[in-house]
């Protein structure tokens, strides 16, 4: 075991004590030279000063581009994002306030009255449950379903300049998860819907949500593709005749934050709309399925919708099956269901199963448009009205026949 010995009052460093304490009281000193450190304290020291210098150059960086992508500003207009965008601040300043103006914030109607607090009443923004997109000047609003899901529940609309209207019908979109609301007013601006060949993979689209604070909010992204089935879940292949699923797909997963955000291009033409009731989702509805709904709420007081009646497999989006099945054809909807899932191939007393469709059936026309990776089964039939009579080529144990079908009514 070994000791520390004190140092006596004649040892050498006892004595290099008492030399060091004499040279810091000597007032004649004005500069002390200690000797130089050891290369390892050296090294310890300029590793801190690198340290040091890199900490403060990334931290700026950092914390320059969180908040130059977080808010975007020229002049007195401010955008607030969330990333960089390919288009300059000028136009997104311009492309927020356009767009915003069209928007309309949902909430359940505020029922608490005080008269010691002026608050009780205000709409508060984290109340807000949805974004809602004007889509007429006199008071059409449509929502994602799930925004207002108790329907004996009151609910009101708040525009971009904090008026107040109550919601007095709520019409559903039975071939969406589309709700449209009407709110009691006149002269709302609305922005125009992107057309069909306006919307592709890969160009830039931004999220906008109602935004009761001081900046609108802007999610720039990119829209990928069409919606693709899930192929770890076998009942996402079979698809409804008359429900439609054809959504595209975004880049980014959309926060909750941004639920049922309207998507509008850079143009300020409304893309579709994120109302997938999942978070995070990537999911939106197109323009096209919202447009076409608002025409048949208007030309009907609601939304009336076509019914063929068949689930289906859509041979362009399922690879590789068995030729038993696809009697070798790559384009088409295999009428087919899954019975487990309550996804009969034919629903009993439809429209298909009075014309005579059947179970392993292809339908590979209606009218005269192909179905294929372009046009699905869904879509085509959308397209139509109930009431019409609609020719469908429809292929049978390798035998092409022509079966007229006349679509009923969705309930």
């Amino acid at each position: 075991m070994f000791m520390e010995i004190e140092p006596t009052p004649t040892s050498p460093k006892n004595k290099r004590l008492k030399e060091l304490d004499k040279l810091y009281h000597d007032k004649s000193l004005t500069e002390i030279h200690r000797p130089p450190p050891k290369s390892g304290r050296l090294f310890i020291i300029l590793l801190a000063v690198i340290v040091g210098v890199f900490s403060g150059f990334f931290g700026g960086y950092f914390f320059y581009n969180f908040f130059t992508d977080q808010n975007t500003s020229q002049g007195t207009a401010t955008v607030q994002t969330n990333r960089q965008t390919e288009i300059d601040s000028n136009k997104l300043s311009d492309l927020a306030e356009q767009s915003q103006a069209g928007l309309v914030g949902i909430f359940k109607k505020q029922t608490n009255q005080s008269a010691a607090d002026p608050r009780a009443s205000l709409y508060h923004p984290w109340e807000q449950l949805s974004t809602g997109l004007l889509v007429t000047s006199d008071g059409w609003v449509v929502v994602p379903k799930w925004a207002t899901p108790d329907l004996q529940q009151v609910y009101v609309a708040v525009t971009s300049s904090g008026e107040v209207y109550a919601v007095e019908k709520i019409m559903a979109d039975p071939a969406t998860s589309l709700y449209f609301l009407k709110i009691n007013g006149k002269n709302f601006t609305v922005n125009k819907f992107a057309t069909r060949d306006k919307i592709a993979a890969g160009q830039e689209i931004f999220l906008i949500k109602k935004n009761s604070g001081a900046l609108p909010m802007l999610w720039p992204t990119k829209l990928i593709q069409k919606y693709q089935p899930d192929a770890s879940r076998a009942d996402e292949y079979y698809q409804s005749s008359d429900t439609s699923n054809e959504h595209w797909l975004i880049k980014d997963p959309v926060a909750a934050q941004y639920q049922g955000s309207v998507v509008i291009n850079a143009s300020s033409e409304i893309v579709g709309i994120v109302a997938s009731a999942d978070w995070p989702t990537n999911q939106m509805v197109p323009a096209d399925q919202i447009q076409s709904g608002l025409n048949s709420l208007l030309k009907n007081n609601q939304v009336v919708r076509p019914l063929l009646g068949v689930y289906y497999l859509d041979l362009g989006r399922a690879e590789n099956v068995a030729s038993l099945f696809s009697q070798n054809k790559k384009n088409g909807a295999l009428i087919y269901g899954d019975l487990e899932a309550n996804q009969p191939a034919v629903l009993t007393n439809s429209p298909a199963e009075k014309a005579g469709l059947a179970k392993g059936d292809i339908i590979l026309k209606v009218g005269s448009l192909s179905v294929d990776e372009t046009n699905n089964l869904t879509n085509l039939i959308l397209s139509y009205s109930a009431g019409d009579s609609v020719k469908l080529e429809v292929l049978r144990d390798t035998e092409v026949k022509t079966i007229e079908v006349t679509l009923g009514t969705q309930k």
